[in-house]
Order: C-alpha cells, then structure tokens, then sequence
C-alpha cells in the first residue's frame, strides 16, 4: 500500500513547489503548466498570469491546485499507513506534507485576491505551528486527519471562487 502511495506523495510536493514558484520561474522564461491546459483556456504562455487574462488563468491554477490537493491526500494516506511507533518516520513526512498543504492554501487565497506574488511562502510561524502541531499529533491518525482537515479547510471554496464554478 506505501509503494503505491510513493510517488503520489513526491508528485504533489513537486506540483506544490511548481505552483509556489511560477512567478520566479516565469521571469526567467520557464514553464511547466501544462500545454493542454493553456489550450483549454485559450491562452498562451506568455498571457498566462496576466492582467487581462486573470480568470482563464486562475481556472488553470485551480485545476492544478486541485491535482495538488489530491496528491497530498495520497501523502496522508501514506503516513498514516507508517507504525505509529515510528514517530520520527511520521513526523519525517508529516513536516512538508503541512508545508504543502498551507502553501497551497495561501496561494490560492491570493490566486483568489488577485495579488499573486513571487514571495508565495508560509511564514516562520506557521512553520512552527506545524512542527508543534504535527510532532504533539504524530502518534494517532486520528488526530492527524483532523489537523489536515481543518489545514485545507475551505479550499474547495476557495477553488470554486477561481474557477466561477464547480471544478
């Protein structure tokens, strides 16, 4: 069951990271939206993000954020299948599995704001609310679906608001 979570979990920290990077990756002309999307919304790359294509752009990162979201379920999944005797296993994933999850909460707040900026990051007390929060919870499953839960609560919203619809 781990072996197929695996590389669920690695795609999602990549695709949060993409995600989080697309303004600095842009300035130096690099790109890893998907071409089939900026078809789907009739853009191209050079339109991605900007002013006057604001909405088809949010779409897209809607559509990405929501295949992120879906790949950090997978890595929860995942470190809840590891021993919870193994605390320092679990915390190992649980730290950038919650890194993750705020990033892209807070890129899609300001996806939803308009004022996407290159300085997309969590700060330093979130991060330690994480390591808190995760390490005291490390142990129980339960406990660790809750706080994922109430991390990503309201991202469905959120997505919705971008993309004018359901997704």
């Amino acid at each position: 069951a781990l072996k197929a979570l695996a590389v669920s979990f690695g795609l999602g920290l990549q695709l949060t990271n993409i995600l989080k990077d697309i303004l600095d990756d842009r300035k130096r002309n690099i790109s890893f939206i998907p071409q089939s999307l900026l078809k789907e919304e009739n853009i191209s790359e050079p339109e991605f993000l900007g002013n006057e294509h604001h909405k088809n752009s949010a779409r897209i990162m809607g559509k990405l954020v929501l295949k992120a979201q879906k790949h950090l379920d997978d890595a929860l999944e995942y470190t809840c299948l590891l021993p919870r005797l193994e605390p320092r296993l679990r915390i190992f994933c649980l730290w950038p599995l919650f890194m993750a999850a705020e990033t892209i909460m807070l890129l899609t707040e300001n996806l939803e704001e308009n004022s996407l900026s290159s300085q997309t990051k969590i700060t330093r007390a979130k991060v330690q609310e994480i390591i808190r929060k995760t390490s005291l919870s490390c142990w129980s499953n339960h406990l660790i679906r809750n706080l994922y839960k109430n991390t990503i609560q309201g991202l469905d919203a959120h997505l919705q608001n971008l993309a004018g619809a359901p997704l």
